[in-house]
């Protein structure tokens, strides 16, 4: 030991190498050039032997934390030529980094892992790891790849691990691989197939039947859902599939799956109006996301408050799901789930008078969810933002994202009815009746639609419709066209919207002479705006307020609701983020007067 420390400190003097801390004995060389030609001096057994007994000494002595000292136990064990060692801390260090949402990092840990599993099923012995870990290596690999998403390559990963599943005739490594790359054609992501996904999925339901493997008939009965839901569009499909599967997985005891399908079963539970199931199920998916400390699955699921608060009224709830779901994809590094939590935020904002806040949201979530492969927002999120473009007057930019909107369905199947609303109520906007009466006449419009429920299609359906028929001057149909709606939102106690609806029937019948009705009708929508303090009404509610009165001959009341109405079209005006959208604004008829 003594002439070790004589050599150490004599290459020291020379400046070869220097200390590296004062905790441990280590050492460093200067100059990466020297350190590799001393390495490369050694002979190749020599090499072997010193870095096997680095590797025995390190892992004796950091025997209680193997993952931080994972990716230097692997570099040793890989330098002494032992693969199954590699393999085993190179997959530590990858799902140590992926913890930690270190994405580059742990792909390169687990690419690692990846190499050493190759070269030990090639090898005569076929001395393969445990299956447990080969599972976990290629199913954690690919959930890092597709949160990075890199979703080509999780493909690959996926066929990978089925391929070697098949190679080794262990069908629970085969229909893992199977069912990620079902999820992936199934889903919203780049690589989403729905003729492949359908049929994919139908011989993973046949082979998990065939070998009466239970779990895997009730993941892939939860994927046959998310396909249904997202490729198809056929929510009571959705819905089947996914009972069946959640009655599954809860008699299996399978925890992690049991969240994955309330997650996904949420939203079809909201759309087709059964509220309370939709939040008892997200309530319940985040608590097992938190338990199982899974935080971009929190993340996702913690969006699926933000329409339920919103359609209830609850704004403020809705803005707090909003920045804690953002600010837990941010965290996981998830574009998905960053544009995730924004694809709704814009309606949140201006309802409350935050154009500028609303179109800021908006644009981020068109640019994230491009980056990401997530098509939903560019026809969802930019059908709204035409929506609300119009509403404060800017009606070239709404056409130009409308038609955006519209040239996007063909990828997004559910939302075709959504965008073609939009597009339709832009077109009545600008006096361009001939689009509104094509788009009315599309069978996809006509035909009943799965998000029938769903208090956002309601209200944007009715309105669009009925405002198209204002547009030709046939008022009583309009109306017919808004009752029903108002109904749907007066008996589930739903507030948000029911002002719009309230507020255009008044128009309606102040237009056909029936004076005291409209004001009736305004007082009712007046006091839908103030119950969820929505500015984005109340403007347009009080000045029509204020214009009856004053024609009814009571001018102190009419006086004082101009000046409310003045009050919040300033606050909207100082919200706005730009001159020429306070410009666009304040020269709307209504404004102006």
């Amino acid at each position: 030991m003594d002439d070790l420390y004589l050599q150490l400190g004599q290459l020291e003097r020379t400046q070869l190498i220097h200390r590296q801390d004062d905790v441990e004995l280590a050492y460093q060389f200067k100059h990466a050039l020297a350190q590799e030609a001393t390495y490369q001096s050694l002979l190749v057994k020599t090499r072997r032997d010193i870095h096997l007994r680095v590797a025995i000494y390190y892992e004796q002595l950091y025997a209680t934390a193997p993952d931080r000292y994972a990716p230097l136990l692997a570099h040793h064990y890989d330098g002494a030529g032992d693969a199954a060692k590699t393999f085993h801390y190179a997959l530590v260090a990858g799902d140590a980094a992926a913890r930690l949402y270190a994405h580059t990092e742990a792909l390169a840990h687990y690419d690692h892992a990846q190499e050493m599993l190759r070269r030990l099923t090639n090898t005569p012995e076929k001395n393969v790891p445990l299956d447990a870990e080969v599972l976990r290596l290629y199913t954690n690999r690919g959930r890092v790849l597709e949160l990075s998403s890199q979703f080509d390559r999780a493909l690959e990963n996926y066929s990978e691990m089925e391929m070697l599943g098949r190679a080794q005739q262990n069908s629970g490594l085969e229909l893992a691989g199977l069912t990620a790359r079902a999820i992936l054609y199934s889903t919203y992501t780049p690589v989403m197939d729905r003729v492949e996904g359908k049929e994919h999925n139908a011989r993973i339901l046949a082979r998990a039947r065939e070998i009466d493997d239970r779990a895997a008939e009730a993941r892939i009965l939860w994927i046959m859902s998310l396909h249904a839901k997202y490729a198809v569009g056929e929510i009571a499909l959705t819905i089947e599939y996914g009972e069946r599967a959640l009655e599954l997985a809860r008699d299996l005891g399978l925890q992690e799956l049991n969240a994955f399908i309330l997650n996904d079963l949420a939203t079809p539970y909201a759309m087709t109006g059964q509220f309370d199931k939709s939040r008892a199920a997200t309530q319940e998916a985040i608590g097992i996301w938190q338990e199982l400390g899974n935080l971009a699955m929190l993340s996702d699921t913690v969006a699926n408050l933000i329409p339920l608060d919103f359609y209830m009224g609850a704004i403020d709830k809705a803005k707090q799901a909003y920045a804690e779901s953002f600010r837990l994809s941010q965290l996981t590094g998830s574009l998905w789930g960053q544009a995730y939590s924004q694809m709704r935020m814009g309606s949140v904002f201006a309802e409350r008078g935050e154009y500028g806040e609303a179109f800021k949201v908006m644009q981020e979530c068109l640019l994230t969810s491009a980056r990401a492969g997530f098509n939903p927002p560019q026809a969802w999120t930019r059908a709204q933002y035409a929506w609300l473009l119009g509403e404060i007057g800017l009606y070239q930019e709404a056409v130009r994202e409308a038609e955006l909107a519209v040239a996007m369905i063909d990828q997004v199947p559910p939302f075709t009815t959504f965008v073609l609303i939009a597009r339709m109520h832009v077109a009545v906007l600008v006096g361009d009746l001939a689009t509104a009466e094509n788009i009315s006449q599309q069978p996809v419009f006509q035909a009943e639609s799965s998000f029938k429920f769903d208090p956002g299609w309601v209200a944007s359906r009715a309105l669009a419709e009925a405002e198209f028929a204002l547009a030709r001057r046939d008022h009583a149909r309009a109306i017919e066209k808004l009752d029903p709606a108002i109904r749907f939102f007066e008996t589930r106690g739903l507030p948000t919207y029911l002002s719009d609806l309230l507020y255009l029937k008044g128009h309606l019948l102040d237009l056909q002479g029936d004076t005291r009705a409209a004001l009736a009708v305004y007082d009712e929508a007046h006091r839908a705006a103030v119950a969820i303090l929505s500015r984005r009404m109340l403007w347009k509610i009080l000045q029509a307020q204020s214009e009856i009165n004053e024609r009814l001959g009571n001018a102190p009341l009419a006086a004082e609701q101009r000046t409310r109405a003045r009050e919040v079209v300033a606050y909207i005006c100082e919200r706005l983020d730009s001159e020429a959208h306070v410009k666009a604004f304040m020269a709307l008829t209504r404004v102006a007067c």
